[in-house]
């Protein structure tokens, strides 16, 4: 759970009961987190539309507040599902190389004291972006009632292995009787794939050149090459920022590519974060920087969430970055 997961769910302990109303709820947990903080955010499949970030504490909440279910641990670590009683957790066992085949480790338990039965699960790799690349079913896991946090522990084989890139592996678990046959998420780890010495740009380009689209500024700072990824840090200012948006690069080919991972932080209107892409191909000399999808309050009430229907963009040019 990251820092703002658990400030959120302390925020919502302190609510003794359901108001009958969401924006009294609002009212209630709101001061609570005024302290400014980092949020970190990780592209799944698809975009998610930055309305989605202020409905999560009305989706969160429980009457009966327990945690917050579907929470994230730290990248390699244990997850749990509460609400489902399932923990799991995933590793890469080997050092992540192209084309080579990678082992992973694979632990399934419940996460309190009862045993639940599961009908099934599954491994499944995503590329940084969200985008199925593999999966492989767990069979340990068929019609199996699990007893204790390690009750299942195994190894999985990626027999053809990744391509360079940023990778998350993740652990579904399908309880018995859940309609539809979904998974519960509940374990993933993080890792990347490293390309071929000197096949990445490396070096650090400033930035700059503030846009402005319907009362909000965007600010692109400087972005930082290394073999490992492509870092942007920007800067966004608006008095009705909700912190959402989407920072894509494109390359002179057409090839467009999102950040797979933003971390921010939003206090009085001024949102300053990174971004995270892929590294950048040493043949490449110029880059489109594009921002959208950014999302504000709709209303000085500031409880609906609207995204601006404008696109900032930004012409890059490589030449100052020494490869």
């Amino acid at each position: 759970m990251d820092p703002w997961e658990r400030r959120l769910a302390d925020a919502l302990r302190d609510v003794p009961e359901w108001p009958g109303d969401p924006e009294q709820l609002w009212a209630r947990v709101e001061p609570r987190l005024r302290r400014p903080l980092w949020r970190r955010l990780v592209a799944r499949a698809g975009l998610v539309p930055a309305a989605a970030l202020a409905a999560a504490l009305v989706l969160l909440w429980r009457p009966a507040p327990t945690g917050i279910p579907g929470a994230e641990p730290a990248a390699g670590a244990g997850g749990a599902d509460p609400a489902a009683g399932i923990r799991a957790s995933a590793g890469v066992l080997d050092p992540p190389e192209a084309g080579r085949p990678l082992r992973f480790a694979v632990v399934v338990g419940t996460a309190g004291g009862r045993p639940v039965q599961v009908d099934g699960g599954v491994l499944e790799v995503r590329a940084g972006t969200g985008a199925l690349v593999w999966q492989a079913p767990l069979p340990e896991l068929a019609l199996r009632e699990l007893r204790g946090p390690e009750a299942v522990r195994t190894h999985i084989v990626w027999p053809g292995g990744p391509e360079p890139g940023h990778y998350r592996a993740e652990v579904s678990v399908r309880p018995a009787g859940m309609a539809g046959g979904a998974g519960v998420g509940v374990g993933f780890t993080e890792f990347f794939v490293p390309f071929p010495p000197g096949s990445r740009r490396v070096g650090e380009v400033p930035l700059g050149g503030p846009q402005t689209r319907a009362g909000v500024t965007a600010v692109p700072e400087r972005l930082r090459l290394t073999p490992d990824l492509t870092r942007l840090h920007f800067v966004l200012q608006g008095e009705r920022l909700a912190g959402g948006f989407q920072w894509t690069l494109r390359t002179p080919d057409g090839t467009e590519s999102q950040a797979f991972r933003s971390e921010y932080r939003l206090v009085d209107g001024r949102l300053e974060g990174i971004a995270d892409f892929e590294p950048t191909p040493a043949w490449t000399r110029r880059l489109i920087l594009r921002l959208h999808r950014v999302g504000v309050h709709a209303s000085p009430s500031l409880r609906t969430v609207e995204e601006l229907p404008h696109t900032w963009e930004w012409e890059v040019s490589l030449d100052p970055a020494k490869a």
